[in-house]
């Protein structure tokens, strides 16, 4: 695997464990109604973030103009009318704190994009190296003062400062120019709305059990899909490094190439499934328990939790998956407009099953919306190879 690929993946790797952490601290040292809350309120302010850090690390490799100080202007701003925004939900939810502190976290992580990118581009490894080490080397300094320091707040608003200092530096801190800075935001908003919309759609299941009250049955089900989320990031991170050689494939109307593509990718996607049923196993699910303070064993009820989400994860996995030959074509606006109607029909149909079904159905509800989306992007896919 090259070694661009394999940073990208280390950072994927910390993005998702940074929450995971917090879950775990808030375990030990709160109580499931906490994870719950604060698992509610993280799936509220993550698509927020998804739109603000905008442009996004994709729309910077793509541009030929865009340098990183006008970006970083750009973040700026939308950080500081995010922080608008995190505070009316701060206050509707009675969790001004709270909500102001995971707020800073998020937009402040994804700082690290502008890097990325600027190394990507110059083909400078060892500073993507540099840059990986110090993202890492913050979320373990933190991780140590997590042991003396008592309050989740203050631990994510030291995580947040580190993230600034180490992605960006004292660069961070230079006065915003204002020149021309609207005609940018027009141009970098349209593609992170996309990102915007896969948040949404995967936040779900979230938005239906903390609008039910269900806080500690979602403290169980964030928790248990940890690990499908770990599973998305290898996914996401495999597609992406055959994004743009699909690209090229189709571009060259070379099915059989595509095919190959297609064929050897799902069969890494089925083996991740696989993996993923393996950690229903008694050696496997009993550490992972521990290592959460048994936070299942509280309510009998929640013990079937954690082995529905690992059962019931192909159609997430399946909608990241197809997702990628879709964007394969260059049809951002039809994947855009497909991922917004599914979201919406899907989020409906997930409320009312879930009063009558439970989290069964619920779970069964989003693994048809993902086969759905499947479904749907292989049959635009080959109308396009047609053409």
């Amino acid at each position: 695997m090259p070694v661009n690929t394999l940073l990208l993946l280390s950072f994927q790797v910390s993005t998702f464990l940074v929450p995971w952490l917090l879950v775990i601290w808030l375990t030990y040292n709160a109580n499931a109604d906490s994870v719950g809350q604060f698992s509610y309120i993280l799936a509220l302010i993550s698509p927020l973030c998804m739109l603000l850090a905008s442009p996004s690390r994709n729309f910077i490799l793509s541009s030929q103009t865009l340098d990183l100080q006008r970006a970083l202007d750009v973040r700026k701003v939308l950080g500081g009318l995010g922080l608008i925004l995190a505070a009316v939900i701060g206050f509707v939810l009675q969790q001004m704190t709270w909500v102001l502190a995971i707020y800073f976290v998020k937009i402040t992580e994804m700082l690290y994009d502008l890097g990325i990118a600027q190394h990507l581009k110059l083909a400078s490894h060892l500073a993507l190296i540099k840059l990986n080490a110090l993202k890492w080397l913050s979320i373990f300094t933190v991780v140590i003062c997590s042991f003396v320091v008592k309050d989740i707040t203050v631990l994510m608003l030291l995580l947040g400062g580190c993230f600034v200092l180490t992605s960006l530096g004292l660069s961070f801190f230079q006065k915003i120019n204002m020149h021309g800075l609207l005609a940018a935001l027009r141009d970098v908003l349209p593609l992170s709305l996309s990102a915007l919309v896969f948040s949404l759609y995967f936040n779900i299941p979230r938005y239906v059990l903390g609008n039910a009250g269900e806080t500690e049955l979602l403290a169980v089900f964030t928790i248990s899909s940890f690990l499908l989320m770990g599973a998305l990031v290898f996914i996401n991170t495999l597609m992406q490094a055959n994004l743009h050689k699909m690209a090229v494939v189709i571009k060259n109307d070379n099915s059989p190439q595509l095919f190959k593509i297609g064929y050897r990718s799902f069969f890494w996607l089925l083996v991740t499934y696989v993996a993923l049923q393996i950690c229903q196993m008694e050696w496997f699910s009993v550490v992972f328990w521990q290592a959460h303070n048994q936070l299942n064993a509280n309510n009998p009820l929640l013990n079937g939790v954690y082995q529905q989400v690992l059962m019931l994860s192909l159609g997430p996995m399946l909608f990241s998956f197809a997702n990628y030959f879709l964007m394969a074509t260059s049809k951002h606006k039809l994947l855009l407009s497909i991922t917004m109607i599914n979201a919406m029909i899907t989020l409906v149909i997930a409320n009312a099953i879930f009063i009558n079904s439970g989290m069964l159905g619920l779970l069964w509800v989003i693994n048809i919306s993902g086969l759905g989306q499947f479904l749907a992007v292989l049959f635009f896919l080959k109308k396009a190879m047609a053409k």
